[in-house]
């Protein structure tokens, strides 16, 4: 379980890498590629979320 753990966080965080260099760069053809990547964020959040107020109950 640990190693899944590691990749997961370690392709969260390659994301994060392509996205900030995504708004450096500015460029409008990565702007689908970055939407999709806050999607990704955006979902990624909303289980956690989810799954914490399960565990609460």
């Amino acid at each position: 379980m640990k190693l899944r753990n590691f990749f997961y966080e370690a392709f969260l965080f390659l994301l994060v890498i392509v996205s900030v260099v995504i708004a450096l760069v500015s460029n409008e053809r990565f702007t689908l590629v970055h939407w999709v990547i806050w999607g990704i964020f955006f979902v990624d959040y909303f289980i956690r979320f989810v799954a914490a107020e399960m565990a609460v109950r």
